[in-house]
Parts: C-alpha cells; sequence; structure tokens
C-alpha cells in the first residue's frame, strides 16, 4: 500500500516546499475509511522527522481518552529533533504551567460554585461536546461569565476559562520560542534572530479528526491559525515580547505545517472558518479505493495472479485496509469463515471511531432506503436526541450523501451499506422487518403532512390524540400553542379536518394512520399523550357538566320566579275585577246621590214659579180683552167659555207658581240634608278614585310582572338551547 500513495506524499513535501507565496502550509487529507490516511500521517512525520524537514512535531490523536482541552495538549506534545537528527523531548513550561492554573482554576470553582462546576464539566469535557451542542455552550458560557464574575477576580482566570484554546496556543507559541530561540551571548533578543532570518519549523498533525470535538475545532480555526499565520508579537495578550520588534509576525519565526486526516471532505465543512487570508495556504488531498488495474497489478505484484478478480473487487472494493485483511485471509484453508472474519473487521474499521450508540444509529440508518431527521426519530435509539443524531448523519459525510432536489433526505451510501449488512445479529431480519415497518409508515404519514411545515405537522399529530376536540380547549390544557395560529389551521384545512357540530375531527383514515405513527414519534410520551388527551376530556366534560348544573339550577329558578309571578298575575286580575265592581257600584250609588240632591235645587223652582205666576198674569190681562178682540168673531157664549177656560188656566199656573214657591220655602230649610247628600258624593268619589288609583297601580304591577314574565320565557329557551348544546358537546367526546 505505501507504493501505491508515494505520489501523494511526495506532493504533500512538495507543496511544503514551494517559493514564499506558493508554499501550502494546511493539508486536508480526506477519504473514507481504510484508503490509508492514518498511514499517510505517519509516513508524512517519518520524513519530515527523519529528513530533518522539521524541527518539531506535534500529533494530535485521539482526544476520547483525555478530557480537557489543556490535558489534551499535555499528551499531545511530541519531540524536536536535535542537531544529531535524533529525538528529544520539546520541553512545555508554559503548556504546564497553564495546565496547572487550569486545574487550580477547577478546584477553586468546585469548591466555591459545585453547580458551575457541573456544568463546566459537562461543557468543556472534549469527548462529550459535539457540533450539536455548540450552540449550547456558547450560551452556557455567557451565563456562566455572569455567575462567576465576583468569583474570578482576575482577567487571567475568566480568559483562562473562556479563551482556553486562545491561552494554549499563546503557550504553545511561548513554549516553541523557549526550546528554539534561546537568549544568550549569540542571540540576545529574539529580534536577531529574525534579522539573521532564523526559523523553525514545526509540524502539527491531526489524525482522526472526525472524532475531534469542537474545543480542539474552536483551538484550530480560532485561535492557532490566526496566531500561526496572522497575528504580530505585539498582539499577544498574555505574553509581552519586549526584545521583538511590534510588527514581527509569529510566522516571521515559526513556520507550521498542519496535516489533518479526516474521513470528511473537510474544505467543504471548514472552509467557512479558515480566514479568509489563510485559504490560499490550505491543499486538499482525496485518497481514493484502487482500480481495477490497481488492484490487477497488485496482484500481479504479490503472486496471486490467478485470483478471481471480480471476487476481491465484490469483497474489498479497492479499499486498501481491506485488500491487506484478504492477503491475509488467504493464508488460511476456510475461505468462508476468513470472509466472515474480514467483513467483520472491516464492520470494524467503519466503526473505529464511533461509540455503541453511533454504531447503532448507522446500523438502523443502513436499512432506510433514504432518511431525515423526523424518520430517525421514529427510532428508540434515537427519538430523544435525534436532532443530535441528524447532525451526525449530516457531518458524517464519508457515510451518507444526500439525495433529492432539495437535499433534504440522506442516505447511507451504498458501500458503507455493503459492509454493515454482510455482519448483522442474529435477530437481523426481525429488527430488518421493525425498521421496514417504521419506514413505511412515515412514508405513508410523510403524504399526509408533506404540504405542512414543521409547526402545522406538529400540530396535527398532536390533534390526533383526540377523537373530537374544541380548539380554544384543546389549544389552552394540551397544545399549549397559538390559540389563533391553530384556529386558522384548523379551519384552511377541509383535508385534514372535519367540522362537527360542535367539535372538529382529524379525518378517520389520516387519525388512524397517524396515531399509528405517534408510537414511534412520541415513543415513551404516547402512553403519556393519550393520559393527558383523556384528562383534558374530563376536564372539558367536568367543565360543561358544571356549566350545565350552573343553568339547570338557574332555569329552575326563573321557573319557581315564573310560577310565583302567574300566581301573583291571577290574584292581581281578580282584584281589579273586584275593585271594578265596586267602583259601579260607586257609580251608581252618585248617580241615585246626585238625583235626590237635584230635587233640592233652589235655582230650578224659583224660576218655575216664576214662569208659572207670570203667565198666569199673563192669561189674566189676555182674559180682560178678549170681549173686544173676539166680540165680532165669536159668539157670546163662545166668548164666555173662552173667558172661563183662560180663568182657569190662570188659576192653575198661579196654583203651579205657589206650589214651586212652597218647594223652594221648603229646600230652603233643607241644607243640613243636602249638605250631607253633597259630603256622601265628595265621600263616593274619593272612594272611587282611590279603587282607580289601585286598579292602576295594580295594571303597572301586572306590566311589570309581564315584563319579567317575558324574558323570564326568553331566558329559559336560551338556557335550554344552551343546556341542548351542552349536552350535544358532551355526546362529541375527545376520546
Amino acid at each position: 500500500m505505501s507504493i501505491n500513495r508515494k505520489e501523494e506524499l511526495q506532493r504533500i513535501v512538495n507543496e511544503s516546499f514551494l517559493q514564499e507565496e506558493r508554499q501550502k502550509r494546511i493539508f486536508f487529507i480526506n477519504g473514507i475509511f481504510g484508503v490509508g490516511k492514518t498511514w499517510l500521517v505517519n509516513a508524512i512525520i517519518e520524513i519530515f522527522a527523519g529528513n530533518k524537514l522539521c524541527d518539531a512535531f506535534l500529533k494530535f490523536d485521539n482526544p476520547r481518552d483525555v478530557s480537557f482541552l489543556p490535558d489534551y495538549f499535555i499528551k499531545c506534545i511530541g519531540n524536536n529533533i536535535d542537531e544529531n537528527g535524533k529525538m528529544s523531548e520539546f520541553t512545555i513550561n508554559e503548556i504546564s504551567f497553564q495546565n496547572e492554573e487550569f486545574y487550580n482554576l477547577l478546584n477553586k470553582i468546585k469548591h466555591n460554585k459545585p453547580y458551575d462546576y457541573e456544568t463546566i464539566i459537562e461543557d468543556y469535557f472534549i469527548s462529550n461536546t459535539s457540533y450539536f451542542k455548540q450552540n449550547k455552550n456558547n450560551q452556557n458560557k455567557n451565563k456562566l461569565n455572569n455567575s462567576l464574575d465576583e468569583l474570578l477576580t482576575r482577567n487571567s482566570e475568566k480568559r483562562m476559562l473562556f479563551s482556553t484554546g486562545r491561552v494554549l496556543a499563546e503557550a504553545l507559541i511561548v513554549d516553541i520560542i523557549s526550546n528554539f530561540f534561546p537568549i544568550d551571548k549569540t542571540h540576545n533578543t529574539l529580534q536577531s534572530y529574525r534579522d539573521e532570518g532564523i526559523r523553525k519549523k514545526i509540524l502539527i498533525t491531526f489524525d482522526n479528526f472526525d472524532s475531534i470535538s469542537i474545543s480542539i475545532l474552536d483551538f484550530l480555526f480560532k485561535d492557532l491559525f490566526p496566531l500561526a499565520f496572522n497575528l504580530k508579537f505585539s498582539e499577544f495578550i498574555s505574553q509581552k515580547f519586549t526584545s521583538i520588534n511590534n510588527d514581527t509576525k509569529v510566522s516571521d519565526l515559526i513556520e507550521f505545517r498542519i496535516v489533518i486526516a479526516t474521513r470528511q471532505k473537510a474544505i467543504e465543512h471548514y472552509r467557512t472558518q479558515i480566514e479568509d487570508t489563510l485559504k490560499d495556504y490550505v491543499s486538499e488531498l482525496e485518497l481514493i479505493p484502487f482500480s481495477r488495474e490497481d488492484i490487477e497489478q497488485l496482484l500481479n505484484n504479490v503472486g496471486y495472479e490467478n485470483t478471481n478478480i471480480e471476487q476481491v473487487i465484490r469483497i474489498t472494493h479497492g479499499i486498501p485496509c481491506i485488500l491487506e485483511l484478504w492477503f491475509e485471509s488467504k493464508k488460511y484453508e476456510d475461505n468462508e469463515e476468513n470472509e466472515e472474519i474480514l467483513f467483520r473487521l472491516t464492520n470494524d474499521r467503519i466503526n473505529k471511531y464511533f461509540n455503541d450508540y453511533e454504531k447503532e444509529w448507522l446500523r438502523i440508518a443502513s436499512h432506510l432506503e433514504k432518511f431525515d431527521e423526523n424518520l430517525l426519530r421514529c427510532f428508540p435509539e434515537m427519538n430523544k436526541n435525534y436532532k443530535e443524531v441528524w447532525n451526525f448523519f449530516t457531518i458524517n459525510n464519508d457515510l451518507t450523501e444526500f439525495i433529492g432536489s432539495k437535499k433534504d433526505f440522506l442516505t447511507i451510501k451504498s458501500l458503507i451499506r455493503y459492509y454493515l449488512h454482510q455482519i448483522e445479529p442474529e435477530n437481523a431480519l426481525e429488527n430488518k422487518s421493525t425498521i421496514r415497518k417504521i419506514e413505511n409508515l412515515y412514508n405513508t404519514v410523510d403524504n399526509i403532512l408533506k404540504d405542512l411545515n414543521n409547526k402545522q405537522r406538529q400540530i396535527l399529530l398532536s390533534l390526533s390524540y383526540f377523537k373530537n376536540f374544541d380548539i380554544t380547549y384543546v389549544v389552552k390544557n394540551f397544545l399549549q400553542s397559538d390559540l389563533h395560529y391553530v384556529s386558522q389551521f384548523v379551519q384552511t384545512h377541509p383535508n385534514l379536518f372535519i367540522k362537527n357540530q360542535y367539535t372538529y375531527s382529524v379525518i378517520d383514515e389520516y387519525r388512524n394512520k397517524l396515531m399509528e405513527f405517534n408510537k414511534y414519534w412520541d415513543q415513551e410520551k404516547y402512553e403519556e399523550k393519550q393520559s393527558i388527551s383523556a384528562k383534558t376530556w374530563e376536564l372539558f366534560k367536568n367543565e360543561i357538566t358544571t356549566k350545565k348544573t350552573r343553568l339547570e339550577k338557574e332555569l329552575d329558578i326563573l321557573q319557581i320566579e315564573e310560577k310565583d309571578l302567574l300566581k301573583g298575575q291571577n290574584e292581581n286580575k281578580h282584584t281589579i275585577e273586584s275593585k271594578q265592581n265596586k267602583i259601579i257600584q260607586y257609580e251608581n250609588e252618585l248617580i241615585v246621590t246626585r238625583r235626590r240632591i237635584n230635587l233640592y235645587a233652589v235655582r230650578n223652582y224659583i224660576r218655575k214659579a216664576g214662569f208659572c205666576f207670570v203667565l198666569g198674569l199673563f192669561i189674566i190681562f189676555i182674559s180682560l180683552f178678549t170681549d173686544s178682540i173676539f166680540k165680532n168673531s165669536f159668539s157670546q157664549e163662545a166668548l164666555s167659555t173662552l173667558n172661563s177656560f183662560l180663568q182657569i188656566l190662570a188659576i192653575l199656573f198661579g196654583f203651579c207658581g205657589l206650589l214651586y214657591s212652597f218647594k223652594y220655602i221648603f229646600n230652603k230649610t233643607r241644607k243640613r240634608e243636602i249638605e250631607k247628600l253633597k259630603q256622601k258624593i265628595n265621600s263616593i268619589e274619593t272612594n272611587k278614585e282611590k279603587e282607580q288609583m289601585e286598579i292602576k297601580q295594580i295594571n303597572e304591577e301586572i306590566a311589570i310582572a309581564q315584563n319579567r314574565i317575558d324574558y323570564i320565557n326568553e331566558k329559559s329557551k336560551q338556557i335550554m338551547l344552551e343546556i341542548s348544546e351542552l349536552n350535544a358537546q358532551l355526546r362529541e367526546n375527545f376520546v
């Protein structure tokens, strides 16, 4: 394999020593598992050290075995090359001092702020600090800064805790200067080395870069790179260099060569992390599996000319490490067993940097045609941290590739899938069946959810826990979301929801599928949500029942009041009838009394008496001239008869006049009796008016009572309608 990577090795060496403006100083070595990245890194160290192409090398690898960044530095600091070309220890006084300061600081926080100490342990622990937690770490740093403000009185303490990478990067530079630029009689200042053009070359390698945490990535891209290639000595914070010009850069004394080996396409993921001023220093090299011609040549070189080339390609896919395993297996007779061992070792190589959880994620994903983070959530192994799992697959692009025009789905690369499926656990068929079932269910549900955004999807899945639901009540007690948003979503999606009389429902066909999907989507929360939905119905039912009971009581009270009012109305009507009868009696009495009092009216009798006397006198006067007036017209006998008639008539009128005069005198003597009659009339009229007033008051009471009865009737109808609606709502239960 070494022969086949000679070109790549030579390219890195050549690009490291081109003319100044064309030199490459940061090398990314990419490639899938087993293509020789680690071998190439070790070969680079061997060539650079063996040929004295560097003055010191630092190899960073296997961060899972250490805890904090300063501790990691201590373990990874390498050797330097002495004048005789031998390896000698690289003294790390400044790094050791900062490491000691860091642990003293931790102990100080542990004793004074134990809660903050736990936060630091969680977020600064290298092996547990992932890409997924980066934003959370930044938030925690801000909280810690405020919480520890009084405890950390020195700026150096805060800087060590919150800018650990920068402190260590500066410490590394200081130790390099201490090792290679001593102040002596020959060189009494650092500037003298610069003036003489003395520069030291430091090789830093990062192998297994995929397993390196965000703490080291921050150190590399944000702290070491800018310091190593761009910053001036005057820009150091923890150290002051008075023996060198302010405008002198670190790179004027120290040439860094940084080699990073990763399964991922590093430039693709880390390009944004690299400052624009450094991009010209970057070189990327991708190691690929051997081609068919390479494999044939290799087989011929090692004496396997007659080997079935197709079988070798099927088993190894041209991956160098698997080819080595294949050659090793050919030493044994049992080819079938050897092939199984080879596949198992290949699986181990694929999973080399993954923990048990990550291995299980990969195994499950290998059986999925395609997946997104929502599908990953449906598996118990990934449900709680599905976003972190999705990030894991997104970052590890040696395992996965995006598919679809929107690039919203991933799939495991066919090569990785092939090797993973060669070694399956005993219950593989059962597991595969379960995985397929979940995938098929997700695809079915995804067709229902495809036009919805994530928020709407979550609302629909939550509402599917209810057979029926009242939007307002469910939002308040179950969804705890924005009422207007949920209401608008439900009302504008008649393809998903049915409007019942008082509630809504998810269409049964969809609800059944969504509920089955929820078992996987919510996992252990499924039973809890079912219980909450049932409790939500119980709360709603109790609230409706309480309201119904209150309305029924209110209706009973109104009906009792109406009954009392109707009884009062009847009594008032009887009272009015009685009073009206009394008034009639009073009016009859008034008629009789007035008639009696009219008999005593004096003015009428005087007028009548006067009229009779005048008329009698007039007749007497006429009779005196009757003979002279009618002597020629009547006979003497007739005239005598006429005079007799007139005299009788005059006497009659005179008698009437006397009679009326007598009555007048009689009435004038009956004043007391007349006064009593008048008083009686007044009394009768007063009683009559009183009765009429009472009738008026009773009529007003009747009108008021009738208005109240009308209101009660209307209110009773409303209450009965509400009770009917509440009963109907109770029939539309949620569960």
